[in-house]
Formats: structure tokens, sequence, C-alpha cells
């Protein structure tokens, strides 16, 4: 690689002969460890989390389900203040002290005898999550340069890997069904987010973008053309609990096909992101061409979740063939959701406050996913086929509403926007 290839504000990597291989752009080799081990730690917990605190701690489910709750709730509103603080004090850094303080809140979990001790600590675990995301958007904006919707796209599928491998971890230490299996597994999740913030050293401190005159202090909240791309996008990704909630509850309700099939989709899912994701990304280089994606990701939705719904009415294996078939659609539609968030929610945002704005995003999809059970669980499974077909005739509406929103918001760039959107809409 020569140095005109390097990514602004990324230390040049040695070698890179395998990285090539590997990384569309060696350089972003320590950004991909950093996606990858911290979500290993991720996946981890996700897996398996829920027993350790039942089975390893002595909570009811009753108070795990509460606990979570109550934390995940609370946590956002740590977006947009810690996104705020990245762009004022340096993205790099305050991904460090969020991934830090991740692992503190993790540890606490082994004397978590109370229920108010483990909810103190899942608080700080959350809140860390949430503000770790707004940051790391920060800092994907700002290392990524042009390419960052492209860098974003390989860092998604990074870190379902990272999920996938930490989630057989944590199979593998709940196999032992031990006290000091569990035990082992919290400290495994808290070690994943020390090594990624040492992984972060050898990623350059960039420098903060200046604010121009007259900006406010919290302009996203101000910004109604962000916030109403915030919203669309935010229902849009509902199709992650479709997938995670909603087809396991409908699933078990119809009683078609095996329980183990549950697994065998989310493993469907996992390694088609993972392989997928880049490829899917490589046509958004413009706010109107994120848009149209987003737009084309309603559609797929809207047919994957015809599919599934049919799924109730029929035999087994042609029960499972249907789920299998509308989880790879579901699947489509994700990679193509994906894809159209990572541009429009970095090509909207003003580059001073790619932070903040990152932090209105995920606040946006945290407060979707907290409304989705409400939302999927009745229509799903009281109406079956028809509320199937309801909830994607919603999320292909939502595609259409896309285009019609970003080109308002492409009119009327905010103050201070390093890129002016009406010429990247144009163009």
């Amino acid at each position: 690689m020569t140095s005109d290839d390097a990514v602004p504000g990324q230390r040049p990597r040695i070698g890179g002969g395998l990285g090539r291989l590997l990384l569309p752009n060696p350089a972003w080799g320590p950004l991909a460890l950093w996606g990858f081990i911290t979500t290993v730690g991720s996946g981890m917990f996700a897996a398996g989390g829920v027993v350790y605190f039942i089975r390893g701690v002595g909570l009811s489910s009753h108070e795990v389900a509460l606990g979570l709750t109550i934390s995940g709730l609370l946590a956002l509103g740590f977006g947009l203040p810690i996104g705020h603080l990245a762009d004022r004090l340096g993205a790099r850094t305050l991904c460090i002290v969020t991934l830090l303080v991740r692992a503190g809140g993790t540890l606490l979990f082994l004397w978590a005898g109370s229920f108010e001790a483990f909810l103190a600590a899942a608080i700080l675990v959350a809140g860390a999550d949430i503000g770790g995301g707004a940051a790391g958007g920060a800092l994907i904006a700002g290392v990524g340069g042009t390419d960052r919707v492209k860098l974003r796209a390989y860092l998604h599928s990074v870190t379902n890997a990272g999920v996938a491998v930490g989630a057989g971890a944590a199979g593998i230490l709940l196999a032992f069904d031990s006290q000091a299996a569990y035990r082992l597994m919290i400290v495994g999740i808290a070690v994943a987010p020390v090594g990624a913030a040492l992984v972060l050293l050898w990623v350059a401190q960039l420098p903060p973008v200046p604010k121009p005159v007259g900006s406010g202090r919290w302009e996203s909240l101000r910004d109604r053309r962000y916030l109403t791309v915030t919203a669309l996008h935010s229902l849009l990704s509902l199709h992650f609990e479709v997938l995670t909630f909603a087809v396991p509850l409908w699933l078990l309700h119809t009683g078609v096909a095996p329980t183990w099939l549950i697994s065998v989709l989310l493993i469907i899912n996992t390694a088609m992101v993972v392989l997928l994701q880049v490829p899917a990304s490589r046509g958004v280089v413009s706010i109107p061409s994120a848009a149209a994606v987003g737009r084309r990701s309603g559609g797929i939705l809207l047919l994957a979740c015809a599919v599934i719904g049919t799924a109730g009415y029929l035999s087994a294996w042609i029960a499972i063939t249907c789920f299998v078939v509308g989880t790879a659609l579901l699947t489509v539609g994700e990679l193509f959701q994906s894809a159209s968030s990572f541009g429009l929610s970095f090509d909207l945002a003003p580059d001073h406050a790619q932070g903040q704005y990152q932090g209105m995003f995920a606040l946006g999809r945290g407060g979707a996913k907290a409304i989705a059970p409400a939302l999927l669980a009745y229509p799903c499974v009281q109406w079956g086929l028809a509320g199937w077909v309801a909830v994607g005739a919603g999320l292909a509406l939502t595609g259409l509403l896309l285009p019609m929103a970003t080109r308002i918001a492409a009119t009327t760039p905010p103050a201070g926007t390093a890129k002016d959107a009406a010429a990247k809409y144009s163009g």
C-alpha cells in the first residue's frame, strides 16, 4: 500500500499481503479487530447473560427482565451526550473510555447479589454500550473519510462474525453448568472490551472538526430533517425484532416446525450478513442511492413477512422451507436497510457533530427496539397471515417514504455541513 492509499488519521499497517485479501483497505485492520473483539463480548453476553443472572446470581426471570428493560431504556439517554463529547474531545478517546466503563460494569455482575446491585451494573453496561456506539460512529466517519459507508458495511460483517464466535464460546461454558464456568464467562465478557480498547491505541486520534459560527450545542434535537429520516429508519429496522422475536413466537404458536429451526434461522441470517453486507453496500454512494436502497429494503421485507406468515398454515417440511426462504428474504432486507442507514446517518449529519448525530440515530433505533414486542406480538400471532402482511406493508410504506424525506432534507443542508447535501443529492 502506498502512502496515497492510507486512510486519513490512520497509522499505516505493517505488511499487508494477507490483509489485502481479507480487508477492502488494509489500513482498516485495527478498526476491524476493535469491532470483532468488542462483539465477541457482546455475543457471549447475549447467549449467556440471562443464564448467569438466574443460575449464577439467583435472580428470578422477572427480576432479570425488569432490570434489563429499565437499564435499556435509561441507557438511551447516554447516546447524545457521549456523542457530543466525542465531537469535542475526540472520538477515539470516548470509545476507549466507554469500553473501559463497560468492562468495569460487567465485572460488577460478579458481585451482583441483589436486584439493586444487578440493576446498577446493568445501567453502566447498557449506557456504555449506547454511548460507545455514538462515539464509534464518529470514529468510523472520521477514519473512513469518503469511504466511511464502505468501512461501516465491512465492520458490520466483522461484528456479526464476532457475535457468532462469542455466542459459541458462551455455549461451551454454559454446557459445564457450573458456578465456575458462569463466572469465567463474565470475566471473558469483561476482558473483551479491554482488549478492544487496547487495539484502539493503534488508531491515531483525530482532531475535532471545528464548529462553525452560529451552530447550536444540540443541533440534532432541532434538525427536523434528520429526525424524520431517523424515525423512518428506526421503524424500518424493526425487521431485526421480526427475526429475533416475531418469528420464534410465530413458530412456537403454530407448532408447524421444530424449535431447533430457530437456531438454524439465526445462523443463516448471521452467515448472510457476514458474507454479503459489503457487496450490498457498494451502490450507496450518495443520498439518493442510500434512499433508493432503503425503499428496496421495504419491498423485500413485505415479501419476507408474507412468506413467513404463510408458513403457519402448511405441513412441516413445506413450513420449514418457507421459514428458511422468509429468513433469507428478511436478511436481504436487512442488508439493504443497513446499507441505507449507514449512508444517510453519515451524509445527512454535519461533520463537526457526527458523534451527536450518530447518538441521535442510535436513540431512534433503541426506541424502536423497546416498542417492538408491543407492535409485533399481537398482529403476528393473533391475526396470523393478515397480521404478518400488515407488518410487512408498514415496513414497505416506511421504505417508500425515505426518498421523499431525504429529498427534502438534501435541499436544506444544516449550517456547517462539510459536504453540501444538496450537491450530493443531485450527484
